[in-house]
């Protein structure tokens, strides 16, 4: 098995073996033997998981980037290690809330080691656990591990905005102009996708939709913190009563219902498939909401404009049929037909609201 992993890292031109020795040389990490686990391919890069053998052993990630090593991508690479290990300190004295460990940076060979953290993911975990005919302990482990989730985004939420935060955008103004930019962009391209039934007469009415909701949006309009701004099941860690979130290079100031909605709007969506009772779904959005400290938050009508903001997000991409196969445009196209059903029946409900 070593062997064949060895061959599939000489064919993307990496000497494993040189690196963890010059790894070991510049840290205390040292080790007696390594054993490959597992290898991700990326567009952009190859992940390693590792394992190092010694009286104590210690599983890593070896992030290998294949870009050309210009100014710019070093750059980017620097600001990923900086921005990890400044949240890794951050929390690192939480006894149940955790990041990832960042180990080692190499700019010469574009290399970054973090120490593999303990868990599983959250969407992995409602795959296995919750689908189908779920055990009342899974239910519960679930709602749990949602609840924490909740827990963790406000501890994150609660660090204050200071200077030293390195590489956060501060661009973000929170205003209806943020919003129909960033919706209008990817409506634009749904009106002139003819496989979807999303024409300028819908359009219209998600814009003077969202003007409603800002009209009757209250203290959250003002309200500004620290957003992962990719905090979704996938990046999110559970292990007893542990949570570790990963991957924060899009980090940014923006509202604290940016990353609550993107979650909770994650969960609506696993309500499409067939495998998840809805009444599952809705326990594990409340369990989110109530860890995060206000259960009734998604009747806010800035949570649902940003909730409508990553519903149209998510719109766009799956219906961009050609870049998925076949069997994957299947399932696309059911959710496409079922998210402009609940897209129609959110705009008709704020009509009345408005009304």
């Amino acid at each position: 098995m070593k062997k064949n992993f060895n061959n599939l890292l000489k064919k993307n031109d990496f000497d494993l073996e040189k690196l963890l020795k010059k790894f070991a040389a510049e840290t205390d990490l040292h080790f007696r033997s390594y054993k490959i686990k597992r290898i991700f391919m990326r567009p952009f890069s190859l992940i390693v998981n590792v394992r190092l053998l010694n009286d104590a052993s210690m599983d890593i990630f070896i992030k290998i980037y294949k870009q050309e090593n210009n100014t710019k991508f070093k750059d980017n690479l620097l600001r990923e290690y900086q921005i990890t290990e400044y949240w890794f300190n951050k929390f690192k004295k939480h006894r149940y809330f955790h990041t990832i460990e960042p180990v080692w940076l190499n700019m010469e060979n574009q290399v970054i080691i973090t120490r593999e953290a303990s868990g599983i993911n959250l969407l992995s975990f409602l795959e296995h656990r919750i689908m189908l005919l779920p055990s009342e302990k899974s239910i519960r482990k679930a709602v749990f591990y949602l609840s924490q989730a909740g827990q963790w985004l406000a501890y994150f939420q609660k660090h204050e905005i200071t200077d030293d935060i390195p590489y956060l955008d501060r661009s973000v103004k929170i205003n209806i102009d943020y919003f129909l930019d960033y919706i209008s962009i990817r409506m634009n391209r749904m009106v002139q996708n003819k496989k979807i039934k999303f024409d300028r007469t819908m359009q219209n009415q998600v814009i003077k939709t969202i003007g409603r909701l800002w009209e009757r949006a209250g203290s959250y309009k003002n309200s500004y913190s620290v957003s992962h701004s990719d905090f979704s099941l996938s990046n999110i860690l559970v292990a007893q009563k542990h949570v570790t979130v990963l991957d924060f290079h899009s980090s940014e100031i923006n509202s604290p219902l940016k990353d609550l909605s993107r979650l909770y709007h994650q969960l609506y969506l696993l309500s499409f498939k067939p495998i998840y009772q809805d009444r599952i779904i809705k326990k594990l959005q409340h369990a989110l909401l109530s860890g995060w400290g206000d259960e009734n938050v998604n009747n806010d009508p800035l949570f649902r404009i940003y909730f409508l903001m990553h519903q149209m997000n998510h719109l766009g991409k799956i219906a961009r049929y050609w870049e998925h196969n076949f069997v994957e445009n299947i399932y696309n196209r059911l959710v496409v037909k079922k998210s402009l059903q609940h897209l129609t029946e959110f705009l008709a409900h704020e009509s009345q609201a408005k009304n």
